[in-house]
């Protein structure tokens, strides 16, 4: 009898409590809801067609997730979602472009996030300017949610940063690019970058693989950081990686750099079938039109 009271006081108090959830629900959407607003960085570009493109997206976008009935979303009962302001920026912003458009869009909107996104097939070369504008809104205490596959070697350990970034990280190639040395069991390898931006961290990501693989052994031989631009500078730098044990080689280094890098390599003999590159992303670019250089080798990776 008691359990059955029990069950009767619970279900009564169910209904009690799902009432006055629908009451508190109802009086909020009558209620002046406040605004909610999401910035939206993009790219500058000078095709009329791509920036349609781009304006179009995120329209159909803020519509969808602002009258679609199929998302629950039920923060939307409580606030609501104005329309994004758009800042464009062009792929390799000055200090002075970034200030702007933070100090004159961001922060006069008050903005609460930023979606940052980029689809630049130019690697490493607008780096600083990325790293500017993500230290700047850590400071300024504005989350990002960063798609920036072009610069995923930036560095995002900064204090108290609040930047979700949805791109492939560095991490993640890195760990790509061991699991197929161990797949073939290859333990020795050397490690090719240039001072393209994040090339510490590609470093940094491999060696703590390295350091937190125990059941398979690796071996970093050497790590040549090249400093040189022409092919005959860069064959010089190469000298030593001919003359040491390395058969397997990780190459972090933008498109233009590795087909110089690749070529001078291939003067010196070092990219026959007894040896082995493998190239991050960055080494071939992005876009269904890129294709790797010339100079790459057949069954480079």
């Amino acid at each position: 009898m008691k359990f059955l009271l029990f069950c009767h006081l619970c279900f009564l108090g169910g209904i009690w409590a799902t009432l006055r959830s629908s009451i508190i629900r109802e009086s909020v959407r009558n209620s002046p809801k406040p605004n909610i607003t999401f910035g939206v960085i993009l790219p500058r570009s000078l095709l009329i067609t791509v920036t349609r493109s781009y304006g179009k997206r995120l329209g159909e976008s803020f519509q969808a997730f602002t009258d679609s009935k199929q998302l629950k979303y039920t923060f939307k009962d409580y606030y609501r979602i104005s329309t994004p302001p758009v800042a464009n920026m062009s792929l390799n912003p000055s200090p002075t472009e970034i200030l702007n458009t933070l100090c004159n869009i961001v922060v006069k909107r008050d903005v609460v996030a930023i979606l940052y996104f980029t689809n630049s097939e130019i690697y490493g070369s607008n780096a600083a300017s990325v790293q500017y504008l993500l230290q700047l809104t850590t400071y300024m205490g504005i989350p990002v949610i960063a798609w920036n596959a072009d610069n995923i070697g930036v560095e995002q350990r900064v204090s108290g940063s609040r930047i979700l970034q949805l791109a492939p990280s560095m991490e993640h190639q890195a760990a790509a690019m061991l699991s197929i040395l161990k797949r073939y069991l290859w333990h020795q390898f050397s490690i090719v970058t240039t001072l393209i931006g994040g090339h510490d961290d590609f470093v940094r990501a491999v060696r703590d693989i390295v350091l937190e693989s125990t059941e398979f052994k690796f071996n970093i031989l050497d790590i040549f950081v090249l400093k040189g631009k022409t092919r005959d500078e860069i064959r010089t730098e190469l000298e030593s990686l001919k003359n040491s044990d390395a058969r397997v080689i990780l190459l972090y280094v933008t498109k233009d750099e590795g087909s110089n890098i690749m070529g001078a390599a291939n003067d010196l003999g070092i990219t026959g079938k007894n040896y082995m590159w493998i190239a991050t992303q960055s080494a071939v670019g992005s876009g269904i039109v890129n294709y790797a250089p010339s100079d790459f080798p057949i069954g480079m990776l």
